[in-house]
C-alpha cells in the first residue's frame, strides 16, 4: 500500500488534504478531461509533463499490489497504452496526447477507468474502521 500512498504526497512529505478530496471527488464523478488530467498528474511522477513507460510501470504496479487484481501484467498495460497512443513512437506521452489518446481508444479509457477504481480498497477501509471500533 505503501508506493501509491508516497505518490500522493507532496515533496514535503505532507498530503494536502483538499487536493486529495478533490481527486476522489474526481475519480468518482468528474468529466472525462478532469479525470485524464488527474491521472496524468498522479502518472507523471517527476513532474516533467511527459509520462514514459517506466512511470506508467511503477504506478499500475502500485495500484495492482494495493487492489490485489493482477488480471493482466502491467508491462502489457504499458505497452498496449503506448502501443495505440505514442503514435510518433517518442516512448513519452504528453498531456495533450494522453488525452486524445484514451478519449479516441474506449478500450484503453476502461482500462484506466478501472485500474483506478479504488472503490474495493475504499471498503476494505471502511470496513476495518468498523471492526475496530
Amino acid at each position: 500500500m505503501l508506493p501509491l500512498l508516497t505518490l500522493l504526497f507532496h515533496h514535503d512529505g505532507y498530503i494536502d488534504f483538499v487536493e486529495y478530496i478533490a481527486a476522489i471527488s474526481l475519480l468518482l464523478k468528474g468529466e472525462i478531461n478532469q479525470k485524464l488530467k488527474w491521472y496524468f498528474k498522479l502518472f507523471d511522477q517527476d513532474g516533467n509533463g511527459k509520462i514514459d513507460k517506466d512511470e506508467l510501470e511503477t504506478i499500475f504496479t502500485a495500484i495492482q499490489d494495493i487492489t490485489r487484481m493482477h488480471e493482466i501484467p502491467p508491462e502489457e498495460i504499458v505497452s498496449l497504452i503506448f502501443e495505440k497512443i505514442d503514435i510518433n513512437g517518442e516512448g513519452e506521452l504528453t498531456l495533450e496526447e494522453f488525452i486524445t489518446g484514451a478519449k479516441e481508444h474506449p478500450d484503453i479509457m476502461e482500462m484506466l477507468n478501472k485500474m483506478m477504481d479504488l472503490t474495493p480498497v475504499l471498503v476494505i477501509i471502511i470496513n476495518g474502521r468498523r471492526k475496530s471500533v
